[in-house]
């Protein structure tokens, strides 16, 4: 519950530079994967070992705090997509190119990671994703008619 806490109540500072606050909302997912592998490893050997012994297993169920916690790093993931979005608005001129490229590579790669562990998006975070993907696709055209 500490960690829930800890991700659903993540602020992103905006005098933080982009790269420290994405690296820290990154190591905060990282701490959050880990410890929700953990949890169900940990659950997963006490279930198969309970049941050797003819324990009743029932209680061990999911009671919803890995879900709850999956659901706080969808948000982080939103609020990662919203910086990377803005940081893309303030980047400007040609020599920033390869900047946006990568900061566009990792707004995707962390939402694609956090889809994957949350098993989806709630329609918040789709709609981050979205706008991402439309400011990526104005870029794209407004260089393109920009050129000769």
């Amino acid at each position: 519950m500490k960690l829930e806490k800890q991700v659903t109540t993540f602020v992103d500072d905006p005098n933080l530079q982009c790269d420290a606050a994405l690296k820290k909302m990154y190591r905060l997912l990282e701490k959050v994967e880990q410890s929700v592998y953990a949890l169900l490893r940990t659950r997963d050997m006490a279930a198969s070992r309970y049941r050797e012994f003819g324990i009743p297993t029932d209680w061990l169920q999911d009671s919803g705090v890995v879900g709850k916690i999956k659901l706080s790093s969808v948000q982080l993931a939103r609020k990662y997509m919203k910086r990377v979005a803005s940081e893309l608005d303030a980047l400007d001129g040609p020599e920033k190119e390869p900047n946006r490229e990568f900061l566009i590579l990792q707004g995707v790669r962390f939402a694609f990671r956090v889809h994957q562990f949350a098993g989806g998006f709630d329609a918040e975070s789709m709609k981050a994703f979205e706008e991402l993907r439309s400011r990526v696709r104005s870029q794209i055209g407004g260089e393109s008619t920009q050129e000769p």
